[in-house]
């Protein structure tokens, strides 16, 4: 991260969530700190909580790799917490494929915490049905498909 960019927390969240849109995992973890911790609270059959850049970069990638190029963030709306505007509430949606061709649709709501420029910690909760379907679609799919 440059230090000409917005460093403010919206700044930070949306470019965040707009380099996961791309599925840019370097663009998604430029502003993530070293200790950052991600927590899934509704998430099917992953871990509830990740600590650590290395280990949510890694993640995110396993996760990023069998999305389709179709893949997007097609809304978002973000908002500063009144009394703490370092705490972002982020409510978005997205639409794409699975890799055996299914729709893939869900919506997401996230707190986000970034302090000096870096998100430091990240909860999505997410529908788990469609996640619970995308993590079936990787698992009938031939290996080299799935990413695996």
């Amino acid at each position: 991260m440059t230090p000409s960019k917005d460093q403010t927390p919206l700044a930070v969240v949306e470019r965040f969530l707009h380099a996961m849109s791309r599925l840019d995992v370097d663009g998604m973890f430029a502003g993530q700190a070293p200790d950052v911790v991600c927590a899934f609270p509704t998430a099917p059959g992953g871990p509830q909580e990740i600590r650590g850049w290395d280990t949510n970069r890694t993640f995110y990638a396993t996760v990023i790799r069998p999305m389709t190029p179709t893949f997007s963030i097609t809304r978002m709306e973000l908002h500063a917490l009144a009394d703490d505007p370092a705490r972002i509430v982020v409510e978005y949606a997205s639409d794409g494929s699975l890799v055996d061709g299914s729709p893939y649709q869900n919506r997401y709501l996230a707190l986000g915490t970034v302090r000096d420029g870096l998100i430091r910690h990240w909860t999505e909760y997410a529908d788990p049905a469609p996640i619970a379907r995308a993590l079936a679609a990787v698992q009938a799919a031939p290996p080299a498909v799935a990413g695996r």
